[in-house]
């Protein structure tokens, strides 16, 4: 979890649950190999011009807070949904800033649509993303070789790269 802060000294991130606490993947769909026009640095400057701006800023500590809460209490509908809900909120932003920033391509919507039809057929998985085309599907390892399978025969998808919960960061000699 990032610590606010206003240096490299004062924010950083700590891990809140031990390694191996909750067997959840990150499916990576790979939609796009280019570099974005906008940055996300310039990204986070435009997104206060966005009108969600100021309503974002006052709730998030909330949403914060409810994501954390889900995690540890290992609820797994409750914490994708709001991950995916802070995805889309994230883009709605930079779609409404002035100028606006689409990050989104056809692979990404494809994606997301793939992901709602998984979730229709009882394949619990959710998306997000961050500043960029490219989409993360969160599922559970149960759930990993069904969702990897159906992504990757996507017609804009590239690749597909999963990862798993590891050790976390550590300062190592």
């Amino acid at each position: 979890m990032w610590k606010k802060g206003d240096s490299n000294k004062s924010s950083y991130a700590i891990q809140i649950a031990p390694p191996g606490f909750w067997d959840i993947r990150d499916i990576v769909a790979i939609v796009s190999d280019k570099s974005k026009k906008v940055g996300s640095t310039e990204g986070h400057e435009l997104a206060t011009t966005s009108p969600y701006y100021k309503d974002r800023i006052k709730n998030i500590d909330k949403r914060i807070k409810k994501i954390k809460s889900a995690f540890l209490a290992r609820d797994f509908k409750t914490f994708g949904s709001l991950v995916e809900e802070e995805a889309v909120d994230l883009h709605v932003m930079a779609m409404t800033s002035h100028p606006p920033v689409f990050y989104w391509n056809k692979g990404t919507m494809e994606v997301m649509e793939a992901v709602f039809k998984l979730r229709e057929k009882g394949i619990e998985c959710y998306f997000t993303m961050d500043a960029g085309p490219n989409v993360h599907i969160i599922c559970l390892g149960k759930d990993e070789q069904k969702v990897k399978r159906v992504i990757s025969k996507l017609a804009f998808v590239y690749s597909v790269i999963s990862n798993k919960a590891a050790r976390g960061a550590r300062i190592i000699k």
